[in-house]
């Protein structure tokens, strides 16, 4: 009886449509009665319908416009990025990082928090994307993504190097010094991270160093 209450106050807050409130109406009749078993089938439709109207997607981003929370992480990301120092994030899954990533890299988040994300090359990359993963994959991902937001002598400059063979970090170091005397910066975003530090034939732990 306790469980199948619960259930109904929590439902009562979040549905709002007339075929919700339908059948909640109809699972308390069920309940009174002490149908227990059919009261039950009525809240696990409510339960499925609800899953049917939810706006989120398991397994996807948060779009920012919907994000809610982390308010200490983002005034601390926003203070290493002003800062033009480093962050990292960690957790188990699914308690939001790819979402945060995502709120991050937003030119309307940038505005709120009083940047002007006009002066930041923000790149997104998911390190699992790279596989199997290897140095020279995630530096010539890092600046394929980054030739989408350059344009000029950076673009130029990205396009010569990602037609060598073997692309570094220096190779990178190349592009932020060229994009620095444009006054703007690199913000990289890197999701699933710990990719970049598990060994397999291809990559060892010389590699990961």
């Amino acid at each position: 009886m306790i469980k199948l209450w619960i259930f109904i106050q929590e439902h009562s807050k979040l549905t709002q449509s007339g075929r919700a409130r339908s059948l909640l109406s109809y699972g308390r009749e069920l309940l009174l009665e002490k149908k227990l078993e059919q009261a039950e089938e009525q809240f696990d439709k409510v339960k499925k319908f609800k899953k049917s109207q939810n706006p989120f997607t398991v397994g996807q981003p948060v779009p920012p416009e919907r994000f809610v929370g982390r308010e200490s992480e983002i005034a601390t990301a926003f203070d290493q990025i002003y800062s033009r120092s480093n962050l990292a994030i960690w957790g188990g899954p699914g308690v939001g990082k790819s979402s945060f990533l995502e709120y991050l890299a937003s030119p309307q988040v940038w505005y709120e928090q009083g940047l002007d994300p006009s002066q930041a090359v923000i790149v997104c990359l998911n390190c699992l994307s790279i596989f199997p993963f290897r140095p020279s994959a995630f530096w010539r991902e890092v600046l394929s993504l980054m030739k989408e937001e350059l344009e000029g002598d950076a673009g130029s400059k990205i396009d010569e190097l990602l037609g060598q063979a073997e692309v570094t970090k220096d190779n990178l170091r190349q592009v932020v010094r060229q994009i620095g005397r444009q006054n703007k910066f690199l913000v990289l975003l890197l999701d699933d991270y710990d990719a970049v530090v598990r060994p397999h034939d291809e990559y060892t732990e010389a590699d990961i160093e």
